[in-house]
């Protein structure tokens, strides 16, 4: 199985020769590298049509230590089964482990905004863009909102924002690619141009708020 290394502050991937976390700055230690990734491994189990070996990977890595990517990683394998019920206790468990984890704030906006729940998601949106607001996978999830309700230039400043960066895994990479590339098709059909703002923090506390929330996640969620 694909081996990688990620971060033992924030536990997201930590690809390439990078010495630090692009998510949030912590340095890594040489035994970081080529840490065993249970992400990965449930990533090629899922290619494979193995989707319940995919989700016992994830569930037997939670059980051995608990971990808010961990966590997210599973929700979306809930959500491929079409359970979302279980998909948001997963993200409401990755929150409870790390409060400050910007990716579950954005999936958990993805779900509210397929309810229906047009407030509930947008607020839980801005706070994902609040704690991460370089990872190309929050701008993802935000760019899919503004796709759902029909505001395509608003989801193409998201994703182009978000490329801009040197973050995101080649997969999120290429996903956001192929997204771009269908709203410039969709907008050129649509009349809905007006861009909308969510309001946003000062740029120069934000790394630091967020790198605070993470330390002081202290709570582990209950594991099923």
């Amino acid at each position: 199985m694909p081996r990688t290394a990620y971060c033992p502050g924030c536990g997201r991937p930590a690809r390439g020769a990078d010495r630090y976390c692009r998510g949030c700055g912590e340095v890594l230690a040489d035994d970081d590298k080529g840490m065993a990734d249970p992400v990965a491994e449930a990533e090629a189990l899922t290619a494979r049509g193995l989707l319940p070996e995919a989700i016992a990977t994830l569930q037997r890595a939670i059980g051995e230590s608990p971990a808010a990517h961990l966590h997210v990683a599973l929700a979306t394998l809930y959500l491929r089964r079409g359970d979302g019920v279980q998909a948001r206790r997963e993200l409401e468990r990755a929150l409870a482990v790390d409060p400050g984890y910007g990716v579950a704030y954005a999936y958990l906006g993805g779900l509210a905004a397929h309810a229906g729940r047009v407030h509930e998601a947008e607020e839980l949106l801005e706070r994902a863009r609040t704690l991460a607001p370089a990872d190309v996978l929050v701008a993802i999830k935000r760019a899919e909102y503004w796709m759902l309700i029909g505001v395509y230039d608003n989801a193409r400043d998201e994703l182009r924002q978000a490329m801009r960066e040197s973050g995101g895994s080649p997969g999120e990479r290429e996903l956001a690619q192929s997204m771009l590339a269908a709203i410039e098709q969709k907008r050129r059909g649509s009349f809905t141009r007006n861009t909308v703002a969510f309001p946003s923090i000062a740029a120069g506390i934000r790394a630091r708020f967020v790198r605070k929330r993470r330390q002081a996640a202290t709570t582990e969620p209950e594991v099923k």
